[in-house]
């Protein structure tokens, strides 16, 4: 094969690795030019791709993939852009969320707490913690004196 049709391929032919041991085509690849498709092969299987029995040949055409519509590829790549800018989005909410979180939970360490389930008087006290902290012993506060305290 001469260096030009090696580099370069021939217009509307595509290539792929064939096995001359097994006598069929391997690996699925469907490159452009012979040196894609070895380089596809060297890609899937490492050094071993230059084995004896592993050829670079031209496929028939029922074997060959098809070019995409034009159009449909600039549609396909404009969604694909949309899709990275809205995950981008996506992120810096999530981010900023995170941050609105830590800035909520801190500010809730500053608040006192209940002094049997230890929640601050933003957060109820969970479903498992109702039954043993009432409504009135719910929100005896650490650090301030209670009535019996004051007493």
């Amino acid at each position: 094969m001469k260096r030009e049709r090696y580099m370069y391929g021939v217009r509307g032919e595509q290539y792929g690795i064939w096995n001359t041991a097994k006598k069929c085509w391997q690996f699925g690849i469907c490159e452009d030019t012979p040196m894609l498709a070895e380089a596809r092969l060297f890609q899937r299987i490492g050094d071993d791709a230059r084995k004896w029995r592993f050829e670079v040949r031209v496929l028939p055409a029922e074997m060959r993939k098809a070019k995409p519509d034009p159009l449909l590829l600039a549609e396909l790549q404009r969604k694909d852009r949309e899709l990275k800018l809205l995950s981008r989005e996506t992120e810096q909410i999530k981010a900023e969320l995170a941050a609105a979180i830590s800035d909520l939970d801190s500010a809730c360490a500053s608040l006192p707490t209940c002094a049997q389930c230890h929640y601050c008087k933003h957060h109820p006290c969970p479903d498992e913690m109702n039954d043993e902290c009432d409504e009135f012993s719910r929100w005896e506060w650490r650090g301030l004196q209670t009535e019996k305290e004051a007493g």
